[in-house]
């Protein structure tokens, strides 16, 4: 298999009062599902990765689509990454390990936004052949709430028709982003999963690094995105972490030595950095002169240890397709 795509979708409400409800949602969802089934790519398969579903859209979904898309409905609240993490692990198991696994926002549909270059059917193969082009490990398609002025990286592209690689620090928000299966590999899961608020992304570009692999954005893929069920839903904004021993003050001081940093973002006079990576702890290519040790970090201290977590004793129902 080529792409595994993780459509993820989550029936709590951080917000109520300002996010529809699930069932309002459902044909959204839908859109969603058609769109990715509708690529002309070969050899991929959809896992919906759901958190907290009504029953209702259980039902409608799993009857609609029981045939093409397999679904993992999680039934407590946990971080994005853990059930991600788990639908990619159960998906794996029932067929077999991607080269890749696509991560889709539940507010993304698979259309393009003033897009001449491809159609909209083009676009999974789009970030396939960009993946398969450089030593890319993560490679980001685009939305309308990209991140850039956040990341401050308007200033790294030249024209929104460029592919262009992050640098070492910097970040994107996670909508639809291609994962390399290199990632599980070397770290056991794709997401670290110790995040429980959407700080997650800032510590993307080191996973990348550590195994001597890039970031590519592709702002060109633009496609079309709705906030439906709104960011961090059960814990809220900010740098909540998930049962993790340590604080991450505590993980900043091990690992600053290897070149680590955090949600480096907003750098000026209002707002400085808190936990900004050593620049001259990396080479001239952008990789980390202590690699292996900054892997190991990582693989220590932001994924969580069975003795901590385990995943399949947490209440879930898989559905493979048939």
């Amino acid at each position: 298999m080529k792409v595994l795509v993780i459509y993820n979708i989550s029936g709590h409400r951080s917000h109520p009062a300002s996010q529809p409800a699930q069932e309002s949602a459902e044909g959204y969802y839908k859109g969603a599902n058609n769109s990715v089934l509708s690529q002309d790519f070969d050899e991929f398969h959809v896992d919906v990765s759901s958190h907290m579903s009504t029953p209702g859209v259980r039902g409608d979904l799993s009857t609609t689509y029981k045939d093409r898309v397999s679904f993992n409905w999680v039934n407590c609240i946990v971080p994005l990454g853990v059930t991600f993490n788990h639908s990619v692990a159960l998906a794996t198991k029932s067929f077999g390990m991607p080269d890749c696994v696509l991560y889709l926002d539940s507010g993304v549909q698979l259309r393009l936004d003033n897009n001449d270059r491809f159609k909209n059917n083009e676009i999974l193969r789009a970030l396939y052949d960009i993946y398969k082009s450089g030593l890319y490990a993560m490679v980001a398609g685009n939305s309308s709430d990209n991140g850039y002025t956040h990341w401050e990286l308007y200033k790294h592209t030249r024209t929104e028709k460029e592919i262009f690689v992050l640098p070492i620090g910097k970040a994107v928000n996670m909508h639809i982003q291609l994962f390399s299966s290199e990632l599980i590999k070397a770290y056991g899961r794709i997401l670290p999963d110790i995040f429980a608020a959407d700080a997650s992304e800032s510590v993307f570009n080191y996973l990348c690094a550590a195994i001597k692999r890039k970031f590519a954005v592709a702002p060109h893929l633009k496609v079309a995105h709705n906030p439906l069920d709104g960011a961090s839903s059960g814990f809220g904004r900010g740098n909540h972490l998930f049962r993790s021993k340590l604080t991450i003050d505590e993980i900043y001081k091990l690992g600053k030595q290897y070149g680590f940093g955090f949600n480096e973002c907003y750098n000026n006079n209002r707002n400085p950095l808190q936990w900004p990576h050593d620049d001259s702890l990396y080479d001239a290519d952008g990789f980390p002169i202590h690699a292996e040790e900054l892997r190991d970090f990582l693989k220590n201290h932001l994924f969580l240890k069975d003795d901590v977590f385990e995943y399949n004793k947490m209440p879930y129902s898989w559905e493979p397709a048939r």
